[in-house]
């Protein structure tokens, strides 16, 4: 099962910036996620008990707009090996002993379609905080921007280069 999540943000940052800032805020709600050629790959988002059930895989990548950028966030959404043996397990035991258990076999199903919700909220929730913290709704300050870009570098997200050209972009110097 795939889906997609999308969010559009109007501002003037690099490309590098945009995803060094999405890297760090998917971080915290993932167990990887790392930059793999032009997009940002993201894996276990929200992992709790009920996520053995469920293998998720995120590709996040950015298209320049007209007056910004568009992330889109492209979800793979599947049943893991877990799933597999508990539906089975639960589907035979149902089987071999008819009654109430024999409707166990639902319990995997309820919880990966549960946590289903959970990934596509965590994605939305992910890019709608990326989108708060880089729209320019009228005129984000430069300052609060070379502010960013200087935190950035120094977590070692943005180059000396990259923050430079940056910095001379924002304030308007050739």
């Amino acid at each position: 099962m795939r889906f997609e999540v999308s969010e559009r943000v109007t501002t003037m940052e690099s490309e590098s910036v945009l995803f060094a800032s999405l890297k760090e805020i998917f971080s915290k709600v993932s167990r990887k996620a790392r930059l793999k050629n032009d997009a940002l790959c993201v894996k276990g988002i929200e992992t709790t008990f009920g996520s053995i059930n469920r293998s998720d895989l995120t590709t996040i990548r950015t298209k320049q707009v007209s007056g910004g950028w568009l992330i889109v966030a492209q979800v793979r959404y599947r049943p893991s090996f877990m799933f597999w043996i508990l539906f089975i397990g639960l589907l035979a035991s149902g089987v071999v002993t008819a009654g109430i258990s024999s409707l166990a076999f639902f319990i995997p199903i309820v919880f990966y379609l549960t946590q289903r919700k959970t990934v596509r909220a965590a994605v939305q929730d992910c890019l709608k905080r990326f989108k708060d913290e880089h729209s320019q709704g009228g005129a984000l300050s430069s300052l609060t921007e070379l502010e960013k870009l200087a935190a950035l570098r120094e977590k070692g997200h943005v180059t000396e280069d990259e923050f430079q050209a940056n910095k001379r972009r924002l304030l308007g110097v050739t």
